[in-house]
């Protein structure tokens, strides 16, 4: 109802001077009459003549308005498409003229996609050879270390690992636009794949003596192994990192959820609405200086793609719990 007054309202609004147009002429015709002494019955009979016939004529060209409008609207509400615009109005010059810029505009966005998609493809392309050819000396500079004696041989070997870390990140980060494209949905049990992640960060676990206590047997969903990997080591490696003592748990909280805990040093809770902000690194971040505020943005926006709900909670000096759930369609007991 809201709608239509609204409607109504802006059309009166556009057909204000065909109105005071048609007001004005009853005056000069009124003043002609009176002027000339006319009889007032011929005054009478013209306005009884006039007045239907025009008003007739505004509910046809209300009604023809109000159909344009809804199909307009129709169309706004849909997923736009280039042959949407043959669906466009063109029965007048202007409605012609706003059709041709449209499909000017149309063009000109389709060419900007399509360029932007080519620019995407091509960095793309461009990093992933660029990370290809990084990991090269990478891996000839850790055979060298293997070979090396010295006291701080463990040391140099994880800072080599974090490094291809924040390679693989960047690829990633680079795919996240197209990962859609990537996905490849089947039958997962977590712990399958949760078990190569912890073998793969065992160095870390050992340096800094943490315990882990795993405990999702039983968890099984449907997802994206790739990009669900990528979160839980996004996840857990944050947690290996900012805790110095103690251990991580990951565990099953539902059929439909599992939970990693640390006991690491926590998150302000003014930090803690904020921490998937992309960029944002909160007080630990700005106390460590190689956070990239980038690991818990990526994680947060895969696992939305993925259909998964991410939660954390966190407490200075208790450590962080990051809640995975997702719905009963996307878990099978």
């Amino acid at each position: 109802m809201k709608k239509n007054s609204a409607f109504i309202g802006q059309l009166i609004r556009d057909y204000i001077w065909q109105i005071l147009l048609y007001v004005l002429i009853l005056g000069l015709v009124t003043v002609t009459f009176y002027l000339h002494n006319l009889p007032w019955t011929a005054y009478q009979d013209a306005i009884l003549f006039s007045f239907p016939l025009v008003f007739g004529l505004f509910i046809i060209k209300v009604s023809v308005d109000w159909y344009k409008h809804k199909k307009l609207q129709r169309l706004a509400e849909k997923d736009w498409q280039v042959e949407s615009l043959d669906e466009l109005p063109r029965q007048t010059l202007l409605e012609n003229d706003y059709a041709r810029l449209l499909e000017s505009l149309s063009n000109r966005v389709g060419q900007i996609s399509y360029q932007k998609e080519q620019q995407q493809t091509e960095l793309i392309d461009y990093y992933a050879l660029w990370s290809h050819q990084i990991k090269t000396p990478l891996a000839a500079l850790d055979l060298m270390i293997q070979v090396e004696e010295s006291p701080r041989k463990k040391e140099l070997k994880n800072e080599i690992f974090k490094i291809q870390q924040y390679l693989d990140m960047m690829l990633q980060y680079l795919r996240m636009e197209s990962m859609e494209n990537d996905f490849v949905f089947r039958e997962l049990s977590l712990e399958q794949v949760v078990k190569p992640i912890i073998r793969k960060f065992a160095p870390f676990f050992i340096e800094k003596d943490l315990e882990l206590d795993l405990q999702i047997e039983n968890v099984h969903l449907v997802s994206d192994e790739k990009w669900l990997s990528f979160i839980l080591e996004q996840i857990i490696f944050n947690g290996i990192k900012y805790t110095k003592t103690g251990k991580l748990t990951i565990k099953s909280e539902t059929p439909y959820s599992f939970m990693i805990r640390d006991t690491g040093q926590g998150i302000l809770e003014e930090d803690i609405p904020r921490v998937f902000e992309k960029g944002y690194t909160g007080l630990n971040g700005r106390t460590n200086q190689k956070a990239t505020g980038l690991g818990l943005y990526m994680s947060k926006e895969i696992a939305d793609k993925l259909g998964i709900q991410l939660t954390l909670t966190s407490k200075i000096g208790n450590g962080t719990s990051v809640l995975f759930s997702w719905n009963q369609a996307g878990s099978k007991e």
